[in-house]
């Protein structure tokens, strides 16, 4: 693991990383992690247009549109 950028402060931790393997599949990836070890982005390194976590892959399929960016994460208090 090689990591490109650690913050923390009072209220978060944020990490961006490459690596190589995520989830148990080798590759060349660069994750964004947020505290708790939560991963909440990733991207092939050799495919940057691949989707590679689940979640933003279903909300791309379930658009209904070719291509979509997706920016930010939804939380409820």
């Amino acid at each position: 693991m090689r990591i490109l950028l650690h913050d923390i402060s009072d209220v978060h931790e944020l990490k961006v990383y490459d690596t190589a393997e995520l989830y148990g599949v080798k590759g060349r990836y660069r994750v964004l992690e947020f505290s708790d070890q939560a991963v909440q982005g990733a991207m092939d390194l050799d495919d940057p247009a691949r989707i590679v976590l689940e979640y933003p892959r279903a909300i791309n399929a379930a658009s209904g549109f070719g291509r979509v960016f997706q920016d930010g994460v939804g939380e409820a208090a």
